[in-house]
């Protein structure tokens, strides 16, 4: 039985990934789930998991494993983007398929929307790729640890929906809880990042993100040798 429950829900990353993503769905309470694959497989709007009585934790779960397999490249930075739009009310597009086009999931103040907290927890397999989301380098004037000199990177989609105020001035107040890690009132994104299978070049003993010794960030993609590329 224990090999035959490996075989079906742990065998590939993939399957790991989807069996942690549903394990955390299953315990959760009192918070609002979507799922977004970054190639548009799922585009899964926040579900209420346990809140004011509602609970859409097995509609969630149900889609997860339904349409939660993935196809194509490592887009990242676009669907990490595309989950920024989906929080930030005013940003329009062309496009009309994908999460980002649905309404923002913020409530209105009188029901608690001027402290609610919005959370992207990016997961992969491998390093990104595809187009560049435009958006040049937004972290070079935030000063250490977070300041690069490299352009349109998956820390300057992070950094673009967390500096931006997601919701208009006039329709919520800025009131979202700060702690020593998060200092930021108004409505953002905060961005985490789940790796399967990669290793950085960069060993954080070595490093203290508070005080220093800080980073010097390098190139997330630097070119490719051509001699290796055909060697591989």
């Amino acid at each position: 039985q224990n090999f035959a429950n490996w075989y079906s829900f742990h065998r590939r990353r993939e399957l790991g990934a989807i069996a942690a993503v549903a394990n955390v769905i299953d315990q959760a309470s009192r918070m609002l789930i979507g799922i977004h694959s970054i190639n548009s497989q799922l585009n899964e709007p926040v579900y209420k998991i346990d809140v004011d009585g509602e609970d859409e934790r097995d509609a969630l779960l149900e889609k997860l494993y339904s349409n939660g397999a993935s196809s194509g490249g490592t887009p990242l930075r676009k669907g990490l983007e595309r989950v920024g739009m989906y929080f930030d009310d005013t940003d329009a597009t062309t496009d009309t398929s994908g999460i980002h086009t649905l309404a923002s999931p913020y409530f209105a103040d009188a029901d608690g929307g001027a402290c609610q907290q919005a959370f992207a927890i990016l997961m992969t397999d491998g390093y990104y790729n595809g187009t560049d989301p435009a958006k040049g380098n937004v972290d070079s004037n935030n000063g250490a640890p977070y300041a690069d000199t490299y352009s349109n990177t998956l820390a300057d989609i992070a950094m673009y929906y967390y500096e931006k105020d997601l919701v208009h001035d006039d329709d919520l107040k800025d009131l979202v809880p700060a702690n020593d890690r998060d200092k930021a009132t108004h409505q953002h994104m905060v961005t985490y990042g789940v790796g399967f299978g990669v290793t950085g070049t960069l060993d954080p003993d070595s490093y203290d993100l508070d005080s220093g010794p800080y980073p010097t960030w390098p190139n997330p993609d630097p070119p490719i040798d051509p001699v290796t590329l055909q060697a591989d």
